[in-house]
């Protein structure tokens, strides 16, 4: 029991850290799974090793390259402008084209940290230049950079289902992945739909410069990225529809983050960046840090029987209604003052088997839940995605005010998705 308490403190004090002095949980994690892992539980080293998710890490750091020279060579943020630019005349537009924009950027392979880099100071830009009400920008823009990057093969999703693999419920990650997905889009594309209606502002033409063409480097990168999709995309989903075998014995040949580095051997290749300071610049190397710490504790935490006691005591405790938004909350507030990608879904994750057995809920309730809790609340100006949008307000005046709407957007979303997660967790068995 003394370990469940020990790793139960560790993983607060992790969050703690992180939230309050901005310390990698990837270092705190790691050395308190060394410490319990070895002196409390008897682990061996090499044992606390073997939880290194490579499943998780290979993918992310090998899409994050590829997609690293389409960012490096102003592509992905020259492709921003270009759209912007055609609604130019229709300012009403700009937060459901900021939507569909930051989706479109995830479902092309870049993660919501990405999405957040490339379309943050083009959504301040906007509303500076068109005097756009500024709220209604930065939700459409964090609601749509979550859509995007949970999309199965972007960088999100991929961590997403590596999760999953890790699980009980290997067999069908795919599928889950997808129904995560699917909720999530249609939930944020709801509360995007709300936000539109309740801030009616319209304001003014956006006066942006025409944005200059695309180069010969550019337009072959976008060409890549349009394969790249194509290639993972295909295969797996029409493969998953069909029921064909041999769609998903090819899909399952045509590994994302194999894949992604064929394409960036082409891009190498075509002279389309430099890898070295794609790699030192453009991979999140302190997200695969951390998602690594955090995947160790929880390992050190399951051989403790933290999970299990977690599991009993709710599937002892809670009626089956309550299960889903209980989860939905615990994420939420989680992911209030720390990543989504990197410390909620690695920690609440492997509960979710455990969890579905002892509730009768089945898993994917409980996987959206964990997804769509974690994911909303990142609008939080304390949490990652929220900070990045808060850090590109020019206005000193407009960032007090633009806090104060994070925070009390993300507060009412959660509620919503808790709703949500509530009723879908009745209908999905």
């Amino acid at each position: 029991m003394y370990a469940v308490v020990l790793t139960t403190f560790a993983i607060i004090i992790c969050i703690f850290l992180e939230w309050k002095w901005h310390i990698n949980m990837g270092i705190t994690a790691c050395t308190a799974a060394f410490l319990i892992g070895c002196f409390g539980l008897g682990l061996s080293p090499n044992e606390i090793k073997n939880m290194l998710p490579v499943k998780i890490i290979f993918p992310i750091t090998a899409i994050t390259t590829f997609y690293g020279f389409a960012m490096e060579n102003g592509t992905l943020e020259k492709l921003a402008n270009h759209v912007v630019w055609q609604f130019r005349r229709y300012p009403g537009a700009i937060p459901i084209l900021l939507f569909a924009l930051c989706a479109l950027l995830g479902v092309a392979g870049m993660d919501a940290g990405s999405i957040a880099i490339v379309m943050s100071p083009i959504a301040m830009g906007i509303v500076a230049q068109g005097r756009q009400p500024l709220l209604p920008c930065v939700l459409a823009t964090m609601l749509g950079s979550g859509v995007g990057s949970n999309y199965m093969f972007a960088a999100g999703g991929t961590i997403i289902r590596g999760f999953i693999e890790e699980g009980a419920f290997a067999g069908h990650a795919l599928s889950l992945s997808i129904g995560i997905f699917i909720h999530y889009f249609i939930c944020c594309g709801i509360l995007a739909a709300a936000v539109m209606l309740i801030f009616r502002q319209r304001g003014e033409a956006t006066a942006t410069a025409v944005p200059e063409p695309f180069d010969t480097k550019q337009k072959i990168n976008l060409l890549l990225i349009a394969l790249f999709v194509l290639t993972v995309a295909v295969p797996a989903i029409a493969g998953e529809f069909t029921g064909s075998a041999a769609l998903k014995a090819l899909a399952k040949k045509l590994d994302v983050g194999f894949v992604a580095m064929v394409f960036s051997l082409a891009a190498t290749l075509l002279g389309l960046g430099s890898v070295t300071d794609i790699l030192s610049r453009r991979v999140p190397w302190k997200t695969l840090f951390m998602v690594s710490g955090i995947t160790f504790l929880m390992g050190v935490a399951v051989k403790a029987g933290l999970i299990d006691a977690v599991t009993q005591a709710i599937g002892s405790s809670c009626p089956f209604w309550l299960v889903t938004p209980l989860m939905t909350l615990s994420a939420g507030v989680m992911s209030f003052f720390s990543s989504a990608i990197s410390v909620v879904i690695p920690t609440l994750f492997p509960m979710v088997p455990v969890l579905a057995e002892a509730t009768g809920v089945a898993g994917l309730p409980l996987y959206i839940a964990v997804t769509l809790g974690s994911g909303i609340t990142a609008i939080s100006p304390f949490s990652t995605g929220g900070s990045i949008m808060l850090g590109n307000c020019p206005d000193e005046q407009r960032r007090d005010e633009m806090m104060f709407g994070q925070l009390i957007s993300a507060f009412f979303m959660l509620i919503f998705v808790i709703l949500y997660c509530g009723i879908i967790a009745f209908f999905i068995r």
